[in-house]
């Protein structure tokens, strides 16, 4: 691991999975991403929950507050990304046999 990977992850647990050009983290986002130092991350792939109208056993937000659930996570996400950095939301597919849909 390099010595800026070292230092920006230094408060965190061990990683989930890790090689020489980065490493993974399994947890809370919202706990994870307070650890980190701004601009730390390249590259944020993520899955939330969705809004559905409803109840799941995943514990998915109504759709009426999804907004208001998502805004904190993706505050911490943008003060964590470097400049340079990209940011991946799955969003979603529809059905079986279709492609995903990534924003």
């Amino acid at each position: 691991m390099s010595q800026q990977l070292t230092d920006i992850t230094k408060n965190l647990h061990a990683p989930f999975y890790e090689t020489e050009d980065g490493c993974a983290y399994l947890g809370d986002a919202r706990d994870l991403l307070a650890m980190l130092p701004d601009q730390a991350v390249n590259l944020i792939v993520t899955s939330p929950p969705f809004a559905l109208r409803r109840q799941k056993e995943y514990g998915n937000v109504d759709a009426s507050e999804y907004v208001e659930w998502f805004q904190p996570f993706a505050r911490e996400m943008w003060r964590v990304l470097a400049q340079s950095g990209s940011l991946v939301i799955h969003i979603g597919s529809r059905g079986k046999g279709c492609r995903h849909g990534f924003a």
